[in-house]
């Protein structure tokens, strides 16, 4: 098994950036600061890991990613984890599915980001951007990891699909359709990553997703119509049931 690192000079960036970030005082998780951003093009072959280090201790909101698989590879996933904690998996489409870009709520702290590819061929990444603010232990010791809710892993997931069949659909569906999906989803996410759970606010923004998912149902009917689209449409209507029982 191999481990890939960061270029150097990349690493020289991120700790030109750290050192313009102080501490704040215990308790507090502080103000968020410009968003980290690796663009650049990696390959990670079966069984490898790449890792991310970032220069110091950061409050992570989440993380985005563009991933690709092999050309002739079937759907599979790779692990993601955070100073080796907090992992989720990444599902990666079939090879010809081509680019698609992952959301990655992490909603704590961490110093080191790795990346293991457990499926059988290689895959791609590119355009990673961090999300970070100035770190906030608790007592001031060690890194402290908060647990991602089933909305907030929901609502990304619906994002990732919108943001997807932004590349298949056409210019009146993404005026009608794609743009506000973006918007409501997009302030979804921003409250489910900041408040509680079982918050009225919380509440208020899986009401408002679910809302709009009915007022998309007539264009997500017809994604069914379509091979290319048939299964993301599902998918998208999955997500639409599983919000609808949480404000039951």
């Amino acid at each position: 098994m191999k481990t890939l690192l960061l270029s150097f000079a990349l690493l020289l960036s991120l700790g030109a950036f750290a050192q313009e970030d102080a501490p704040v005082k215990d308790g507090v998780v502080g103000e968020a600061l410009p968003a980290i951003t690796m663009p650049e093009e990696v390959t990670i072959k079966s069984g490898d890991t790449k890792i991310i280090p970032l220069a110091r201790y950061f409050y992570l909101d989440r993380l985005t990613l563009e991933i690709k698989n092999s050309f002739l590879c079937g759907k599979d996933s790779v692990r993601i984890s955070f100073d080796g904690y907090q992992s989720q998996n990444l599902t990666v489409e079939g090879g010809s599915s081509g680019w698609r870009t992952k959301i990655v709520v992490v909603n704590g702290n961490a110093r080191n980001i790795e990346i293991y590819n457990s499926s059988s061929c290689k895959v791609k990444i590119r355009e990673i951007t961090i999300l970070p603010r100035r770190y906030g232990a608790r007592q001031g010791h060690g890194p402290v990891y908060f647990p991602v809710t089933e909305a907030a892993s929901q609502v990304s997931f619906l994002m990732e699909s919108f943001l997807y069949l932004d590349q298949l659909v056409g210019d009146a569906d993404r005026v009608a359709y794609l743009s506000p999906a973006k918007k409501v989803i997009g302030k979804a996410m921003a409250t489910l990553n900041t408040t509680p759970e079982t918050s009225q606010a919380a509440l208020k923004a899986i009401q408002d997703v679910v809302a709009f998912l009915k007022t998309a149902e007539p264009f997500t009917d017809r994604l069914t119509s379509t091979e290319a689209t048939f299964e993301i449409a599902n998918e998208i209507q999955s997500v639409k049931i599983a919000l609808e029982r949480m404000i039951r």
